[in-house]
């Protein structure tokens, strides 16, 4: 996620995409992506995982109850 923000930081101070690409370490393909997506607005990696559903489901959760 802060990759995420230091690559809208440099395109929004003017970088080219490759000059970000470069910097930052981030294919040039994923630069040119985050340039059309929405900015990030919070950092918030586990509240973001759980709504979107990411990583693998628990196979303990079944056995719970």
């Amino acid at each position: 996620m802060l990759k995420r923000h230091e690559v809208e930081v440099l395109l929004k101070a003017g970088h080219s995409h490759a000059e970000v690409a470069r910097l930052t370490g981030v294919g040039l393909r994923s630069v040119q992506r985050l340039a059309k997506e929405v900015p990030a607005v919070h950092v918030d990696d586990a509240a973001e995982r759980k709504q979107r559903r990411i990583g693998r489901p628990n196979v303990v959760e079944n056995f719970r109850n």
